[in-house]
């Protein structure tokens, strides 16, 4: 928000002349369209050639000024970005300002005094000009300054395995915000009656074959009714489509419309055959896909998505007043909509009802506190029937963890447990550890992005001991990356799974694990009967969380190496971006080769240059053990897309799939990096009262990252030019 007496309600406009009066002469003409021309692309120039410009020319520019002035204070309020101009306005009382008064003529272009020529009222004016100048300034600064953050953070992460002095000297950084106070990504509450036609037809109990299939003209239903309606197929009409037109009288034309020996017309969904076969089989008229909305889809195998869809705490208690009486939805998804405490609360009532169906719980990014915390986890107490909650990027900091392992203790039920950017830190994993103890039905638990050091990793190896020693599976998945556990902690989880021989899935990447750490896990889990995946590469969010990739270098990798020629059920193993030469990288493709289990080997090494032979025969070897799972010539495409994710995590990560997620991810890289994944550091996410759909877009956390990182980065020679960043006119925004 602009704050204070910043005001947003410019009047530019209500003054404005047309092309034929105050604006002079008819031979200015040209030269205010030039100069218009000119005025988007270089606003210093523009306001250094106004000390030449007359005054109609003076007005034109003032106005074309007010106007990106107002156009950059409605982005501030939202948090976007904002043009350049604010560096280069004039100043009250500057060398242009006094020359042609031009800064008197934006202020007054943008509140405008009309016929009054009360002096006051142009002070005021001038006031709101210059902080107005100011805000834009200092969240350009801000935002530069967190760019360049980000783009260093990112950059080193992902070279730091190539020079020893680089990582170490980077291991010094303390914790980052981003972990220690988990946030959602930036979303934007949307009004609760774009809900509606979803609300109803959740509360109306129907499937997806309940559910017509719309067409840009006509609807498909699932009993064989097809619906033309006042669709423009009339006595006199024909329903014309982007190739082909069906006339009322019965003919189908398809003249030069490219069809080919098989003569089909295809539209966007369907498929019409001249033999009179029309094709709509996967469109969404049936069982096998989804019913879409204006926001909510729900999927034929459950699933309820309303992932990043702006769902606020007045709209989640219709959706799930709604769900009452639904036998149909059972996974709930309600990822990054930013319900806070009081959306929590209502999702922990409707766990407690009697005809609740729901088994799946998708909660990431809403940012449920301790005190949603502590109803859902009472509710899930004496709960038969939630199997997974998914609660990562909540900030529920140890007083929330507290309340989940009392949870955990009594809970027979839960499977999945999702843990993951939930700020544990070392004492939240030690409640969390304990109380699983006295659990024996947990199977999955994902502690990614929680500042665990080697403090934390010691009570998860004395939980793995705890389970050896009272007869118990224990956690069979377990996925825990981007902390700081480094060689003492996986040592200390190493001791504890000496004995196990029930673990499946043992994920450890980007926790700043070396070479002693990987000899010590490989000797633990050689000979594991049970273990399809181990991965010690580097997490995909590494740079975002301001954490390290493991190291294990070719002593850890030749460790690897061993593990995998003495265990065939392996299946999947990664030790990417670790320090390797192409010794290391040699050990493990050749110990790959020996394994006829394995479908998956990740094994890349960014400025590394290996034997591409060698690569060559590693990709044969995993083409024939996949065949031999998923069928002969099965495509490389089709087993990555649809088998690989489920070898590398559980098979019910697909019952929280969402297309409103997945779909950001497909996009470009390109278009990929323009998503936005931290809240502007102008604002602050604060509960408002007044507004039902509590947590606007309002957070100061960003702000405190900009100053953690710029005191964390300044810790080694690689970023000494964040210390000339910061002393050059930036430290107003730390203040």
């Amino acid at each position: 928000m602009l704050g204070g007496v910043v005001d947003c309600n410019f009047g530019i406009g209500k003054h404005r002349a047309d092309s034929t009066d105050g604006f002079g002469a008819r031979s200015e003409e040209s030269r205010l369209v030039e100069l218009d021309m000119r005025m988007t692309t270089d606003w210093a120039t523009m306001v250094a050639e106004s000390l030449a410009l007359g005054e109609s020319e003076l007005e034109a520019l003032a106005r074309r000024l007010a106007e990106q002035l107002h156009a950059d204070a409605k982005a501030l309020e939202c948090g976007g970005e904002v043009s350049d101009l604010s560096d280069r306005a004039p100043r009250i009382h500057g060398k242009v300002d006094k020359a042609n008064r031009l800064t008197h003529r934006v202020a007054e272009a943008m509140w405008p005094q009309g016929d009054t020529e009360s002096e006051p009222l142009r002070v005021w004016a001038l006031i709101r000009y210059k902080q107005l100048i100011a805000k834009l300034a200092a969240h350009r600064r801000e935002i530069a300054s967190r760019k360049e953050i980000v783009r260093r953070l990112k950059t080193e992460a992902t070279v730091a395995h190539l020079s020893r002095q680089v990582y170490d000297e980077m291991k010094l950084r303390p914790v980052s915000e981003a972990v220690k106070f988990p946030m959602p990504m930036p979303i934007k509450p949307a009004p609760v009656e774009e809900f509606q036609p979803f609300i109803t037809f959740l509360r109306g109990n129907k499937s997806v074959a309940e559910h017509p299939a719309e067409f840009q003209r006509g609807i498909v239903y699932s009993d064989g009714r097809m619906d033309l309606c006042k669709q423009g197929v009339g006595t006199e009409s024909r329903a014309e489509f982007e190739r082909g037109i069906l006339y009322s009288d019965g003919r189908m034309d398809l003249c030069k419309q490219g069809v080919g020996s098989e003569t089909q017309a295809e539209f966007e969904r369907g498929i019409l055959y001249s033999d009179g076969r029309m094709d709509l089989c996967k469109q969404g008229v049936g069982s096998e896909t989804q019913a879409e909305f204006e926001r909510g889809i729900f999927y034929s195998d459950g699933r309820m998505d309303l992932c990043k869809q702006g769902v606020g705490s007045t709209t989640i208690e219709q959706v799930l007043d709604a769900l009452i009486h639904n036998t149909h939805v059972i996974h709930f998804l309600l990822g990054n909509d930013i319900i806070g405490p009081r959306g929590g609360k209502a999702i922990a009532k409707h766990i407690a009802l009697p005809n609740s169906r729901i088994i799946t719980w998708y909660l990431a990014g809403n940012m449920l506190d301790a005190e949603a915390v502590i109803e859902i986890a009472q509710a899930l107490r004496t709960d038969n029937l939630v199997q997974a909650l998914w609660l990562k990027r909540n900030p529920l900091l140890l007083a929330g963890v507290e309340h989940l392992a009392g949870m955990l203790k009594v809970n027979t039920c839960l499977r999945i447990l999702d843990l993951d950017n939930t700020g544990l830190l070392d004492d939240g994993t030690e409640a969390l550890m304990t109380g699983l103890r006295e659990n024996d039905t947990l199977e999955t638990l994902y502690l990614t992005a929680n500042g665990i050091t080697a403090q934390g990793a010691r009570a998860i190896g004395a939980y793995y001991e705890n389970c050896h020693q009272t007869g118990r599976k224990g956690i069979v998945n377990f996925l825990m990356c981007v902390n700081r556990i480094g060689d003492e902690g996986a040592i200390a989880i190493a001791k504890g799974l000496s004995q196990n021989r029930h673990l499946q899935r043992l994920v450890l990447g980007s926790e700043r694990i070396e070479s002693e750490g990987a000899k010590a896990l490989c000797a633990a889990l050689k000979g594991h009967p049970t273990l399809h995946r181990f991965d010690l590469g580097l997490y995909v969010s590494t740079a975002d969380m301001g954490e390290l990739p493991n190291r294990i270098e070719d002593a850890g990798a030749l460790a690897v190496a061993e593990l995998m020629k003495d265990n065939q059920v392996l299946k999947s193993v990664s030790v990417s971006h670790n320090g390797l030469t192409t010794v290391g990288v040699k050990a493990v493709i050749e110990a790959a080769l020996t394994c006829n289990s394995l479908i998956d080997v990740e094994i890349v090494e960014k400025g590394l240059f290996t034997d591409r032979k060698l690569h060559d025969r590693l990709r044969l070897h995993l083409k024939k053990n996949i065949e031999a799972v998923y069928g002969v010539g099965i495509d490389r495409k089709v087993f990555n897309e649809e088998h690989l994710r489920f070898v590398r995590n559980i098979p019910e990560a697909a019952h929280i799939d969402s297309l409103y997620r997945t779909r950001d991810f497909k996009k470009p890289a390109k278009e990929r990096r323009l998503i936005q994944k931290w809240w502007d550091s102008d604002l602050d996410l604060v509960r408002n009262e007044s507004n039902a759909d509590s947590f606007a877009p309002q957070c100061q956390l960003s702000r405190r990252r900009v100053a953690e990182s710029l005191s964390t980065l300044s810790t080694h020679s690689a970023v000494d030019s964040m210390k000339r960043f910061e002393t050059e006119g930036n430290r107003e925004i730390l203040a």
